[in-house]
């Protein structure tokens, strides 16, 4: 959801002449680099903040791009406000779905990027969102890694070429999957 609101952002600020994509995604990167690395090592203590941060996060772009349209200029701000409380309040309390939704789009993406079909990738998400709804604690650390992950190979493009993100972004996937599950043999 973090990297739909960057991108949701990006468009908007080109289409409005605010900044270049490349500019909007090279000032981004380094949130989506501390997003990502946090949720990877540290995403089961944090979850229910990082739910309600990615999913204010996706309201606000929601809300911005929303109101940007009917109402334009500061007024979209409000919107963004607006929608940052209101889907991080829903993120919050349905944070089980919020898991399943985030597994199935690591599921998406990790899938899109080694076989580029859709319907396939659609078809393993769809899995990735069950299983993270039903096995929430169980997964909790292995989904938090590996969205952190992704989220880190997707902001190290901005820098570096692919398939040096996605190996950082792999690696950034086991080394905090293996960190979270010490942590939680030590509970």
């Amino acid at each position: 959801m973090i990297v739909l609101a960057i991108e949701i952002f990006a468009n908007i600020a080109v289409s409005r002449g605010i900044a270049s994509a490349n500019e909007f995604n090279t000032l981004a990167a380094p949130l989506l680099l501390i997003v990502g690395l946090t949720l990877a090592f540290f995403g089961r203590k944090f979850v229910k903040t990082l739910v309600f941060l990615a999913g204010g996060l996706a309201g606000a772009a929601a809300g911005f791009a929303i109101d940007s349209l009917i109402l334009g200029g500061a007024l979209a701000l409000v919107g963004a406000i607006v929608g940052f409380v209101v889907v991080g309040v829903i993120a919050y309390v349905v944070a089980r779905v919020a898991l399943g939704v985030a597994l199935a789009a690591a599921c998406f993406f990790l899938v899109r990027a080694i076989i580029p079909n859709t319907a396939i990738a659609l078809f393993v998400a769809l899995i990735g969102l069950i299983l993270g709804i039903i096995a929430f604690n169980k997964f909790l650390s292995f989904a938090t890694a590996v969205t952190g992950g992704l989220i880190v190979a997707h902001a190290l493009q901005v820098y570096t070429f692919n398939l040096l993100a996605l190996a950082v972004g792999i690696l950034i996937m086991v080394v905090g999957g293996l960190v979270q599950s010490r942590q939680l043999k030590k509970k």
